[in-house]
């Protein structure tokens, strides 16, 4: 008897399903039987990793950026919002948090920088920083002073490794945009 084309893939796959629905079940009846069993059941494809960075608690990350060579400190603002006061390259910076649904569970840190100048640059030179950048957005605020900033988001978490190259497009956003705006 012939099958139809494509069958046999579906079977395939509703065996791996069932293999990995009894993989599950044997690791809930481990968990169950105990921590020494627990700790015992190895369940394939699964593969641990170093701890990931995340935005849930701004003293674990600014441990992180600590981690990464950058001082780093928390502050918590009258509304009881967090941010990270840090520097790179004698410039003072701050990780700002958003998609809290806490002061200490957020989805996104947001790099940012000002800076107040005698002469500040002209809405056409932020514009054409702008126009040429994907990492490093600028604006001018009401006083006409020149901010940049960039999102990162980490939500589900990144490994230190990424956060670290997050690190380092800022660096290089800042150190450029400040060579751009001419503010040394």
């Amino acid at each position: 008897m012939r099958t139809p084309a494509g069958s046999r893939p579906r079977i395939a796959a509703r065996g791996r399903a069932a293999a990995a629905g009894l993989a599950v079940l044997a690791a809930l009846a481990a968990v169950a039987a105990g921590p020494a069993a627990a700790q015992t059941i190895r369940i394939p494809g699964l593969v641990a990793g170093p701890p990931l960075v995340d935005a849930t608690d701004p003293w674990a990350l600014a441990d992180r950026m600590i981690a990464a060579g950058l001082p780093a400190e928390v502050e918590i603002n009258a509304d009881r919002e967090p941010r990270i006061r840090s520097q790179l390259d004698g410039i003072t910076f701050f990780l700002l948090f958003y998609g809290c649904t806490t002061e200490v569970d957020c989805r996104s840190v947001q790099f940012i920088a000002g800076f107040t100048m005698n002469t500040p640059p002209q809405l056409a030179v932020v514009n054409d920083w702008n126009a040429a950048r994907i990492i490093g957005k600028a604006h001018l605020d009401e006083e006409g002073m020149p901010w940049i900033n960039h999102l990162v988001t980490l939500e589900h978490g990144v490994t230190q490794d990424n956060f670290a190259a997050a690190i380092e497009s800022w660096r290089i956003a800042l150190r450029d945009f400040i060579a751009h705006i001419g503010f040394r």
